[in-house]
């Protein structure tokens, strides 16, 4: 059986077994869900649109509220990767986090690891802010990469350097098209911007 994908229809806590999804299609009782980096098993489905899991935060993995337009796929078990050597969970702790920003979040707090955002928006993001980094985050890797065609606007008051200029920019402005984005690393309160998959796809200003 092939992994089926979808997105939530609606924002999620951490604690809710009933997803609201915008399609069932291919769902099947005992299924494998992963929203994120959070794993589920499927007990349920009870409509076209919502599903019911066992528990949230299966496998090793940790519950957490989602927002709307998170990517949901759905599978066997046997679908998704093996665990890797040393691994007691397909999503161990010390990997990367994923995380979907689906709506305008007013501000992206720095993360407890390296984390990638994918911003599933269809229109461009506003007033959104990335928060600053402390020292203790020196190395903390966040990578934004648009999959919709947006021109999605993060603000950092002053934290982005981009290795061209030696002034700290505060605006990055993605091209609007999907695979627009960038990887920044947090060094002594700032964002270093490390990787823009090509020169055009985000401005700082």
């Amino acid at each position: 059986m092939a992994i089926v994908n979808t997105t939530t229809s609606a924002a999620l806590l951490a604690g809710d077994t009933t997803l609201p999804i915008t399609s069932t299609t291919g769902f099947l009782v005992g299924n494998l869900l992963r929203m994120d980096s959070e794993l589920s098993y499927v007990v349920a489905v009870p409509s076209a649109t919502s599903v019911v899991v066992r528990m949230r935060g299966a496998e090793g993995t940790v519950a957490a509220s989602h927002q709307a337009l998170t990517n949901v796929a759905c599978g066997l078990p046997s679908d998704f990767p093996s665990l890797g050597t040393g691994a007691v969970s397909q999503l161990p702790l010390w990997d990367q986090d994923i995380l979907t920003i689906g709506v305008n979040t007013a501000i992206i707090a720095v993360p407890n690891r390296d984390t990638t955002f994918l911003i599933t928006k269809a229109t461009a993001l506003a007033t959104t802010t990335l928060a600053a980094p402390s020292t203790a985050a020196n190395g903390r890797r966040i990578t934004f990469t648009s999959t919709t065609a947006a021109a999605h606007v993060i603000t950092g008051a002053t934290l982005f350097n981009n290795g061209i200029t030696g002034v700290p920019w505060t605006t990055a402005t993605f091209a609007a098209f999907a695979g627009a984005g960038f990887t920044a690393v947090a060094v002594n309160g700032l964002w270093n911007v490390t990787a823009i998959p090509i020169a055009a796809a985000v401005v700082f200003t």
